[in-house]
């Protein structure tokens, strides 16, 4: 996922800004970017309706009480069982 998700800023031309941002440089735009992009998998560029992952996003984690759509979750009945502490 992060390689998917550094080549589509790349493809925005912000290749230098990530390379000053992991050097230690205060971007906050860019900084809350790159989260949205990890918890939704969307591309970060608005003219590219791309999604860059889905099933892998972090909101998935986030959300642990649920799955991403189409994505089976278990067997047949899973849901009516008690979750795993």
């Amino acid at each position: 996922m992060a390689t998917t998700i550094m080549e589509a800023y790349i493809r925005l031309g912000k290749e230098d800004d990530l390379v000053q941002l992991a050097a230690g440089d205060d971007n906050q735009d860019l900084s809350d970017s790159l989260v949205a992009t990890w918890y939704t998998g969307e591309s970060p560029n608005p003219d590219d309706l791309v999604v860059v992952e889905y099933t892998d996003a972090l909101i998935w984690q986030a959300m642990d009480y649920t799955k991403p759509m189409g994505y089976c979750g278990g067997t047949i009945g899973y849901w009516s069982e008690p979750s795993e502490a």
